[in-house]
């Protein structure tokens, strides 16, 4: 094993107590909502800053449930940048119980780090993203066009039939400078 970010070995103590902490972590989220005292504790993890850490702690709290929200809309506000990807995982597996992050979310959609993994946890979320779709919206005019595509696709999940989401989707089909109508995944 490795330092994060160091490409240094890891003294086996080191390793060891990872080893040990992600054992847990997956061992609590067996568990599921019965682990809900354990949430301060997994929390944590999701604000250690090491990115493995960081997402096995965040599917923990996905598997423990709604209860979990708070922790996970609080990492993607203020952690670590590990911590703040491990919150957008977190949210995409709750799906639609994490409709109140969906602001959250939208933000996120500003954040080039971010912003990919945010467009598929609101498609995950689906209709309870309603709120973020006019940020989805205003993404379908980027210039990458494979954020684009995300976009369209978690706008297509978010508001499915609306008709400024299917207008803005017809939009990029016809725009032949963009070339990424065989992307939209509607």
């Amino acid at each position: 094993p490795e330092a994060a970010g160091a490409g240094l070995p890891l003294g086996e103590d080191e390793a060891a107590k990872r080893s040990d902490a992600h054992a847990a972590y997956e061992s609590l989220s067996q568990s599921g909502p019965a682990a809900r005292d354990a949430i301060p504790t997994i929390a944590e993890g999701l604000n250690a800053g090491r990115q493995w850490t960081c997402v096995i702690a965040a599917r923990a709290l996905a598997r423990i449930g709604p209860a979990a929200l708070p922790v996970l809309v609080d990492a993607l506000r203020h952690g670590s940048p590990a911590g703040k990807a491990g919150a957008v995982e977190g949210l995409a597996q709750l799906g639609p119980a994490a409709g109140e992050a969906a602001p959250d979310l939208a933000a996120a959609l500003k954040q080039k780090e971010l912003r990919q993994e945010a467009a598929k946890a609101l498609a995950e979320i689906g209709i309870a993203a309603a709120p973020a779709a006019p940020a989805l919206l205003e993404c379908l005019s980027d210039p990458d066009y494979r954020f684009r595509a995300e976009a369209a696709s978690a706008l297509a999940h978010v508001r499915p039939g609306s008709p400024e989401a299917l207008s803005a989707l017809i939009d990029m089909l016809d725009d032949s400078d963009r070339q990424d109508g065989s992307c939209v995944q509607a």
